[in-house]
């Protein structure tokens, strides 16, 4: 039995979650591109274009992107620790 076919034998009962951890993983990575996002709209539209309307929401949306990004985050990493903690059982 060769060194990949081992871990192979490991690692195939888990491949669903692993891929849900993997989406987590993309999911939080794309929550943390959102705040730059925000802040731009800020300075072009609300500061730039006067469109003072627009800061409530955008504000609103600020508060609630770092809430968001440790849900995932904390999902994706009880995932993972569960994910490994599991392999190593197997071994």
């Amino acid at each position: 039995m060769t060194y990949s076919s081992f871990i192979w034998q490991i690692v195939r009962p888990y491949r669903r979650r692993m891929a849900v951890a993997l989406a987590l993983l993309i999911v939080v990575m794309g929550i943390g591109l959102v705040p730059p996002l925000l802040l731009a709209i800020v300075v072009d539209d609300v500061l730039g274009k006067g469109r003072f309307e627009l800061l409530a929401p955008l504000m609103i949306l600020g508060l609630l992107i770092p809430l968001l990004n440790g849900v995932f985050q904390a999902a994706g990493e009880y995932l993972v620790a569960f994910l490994g903690e599991r392999m190593v059982l197997d071994i």
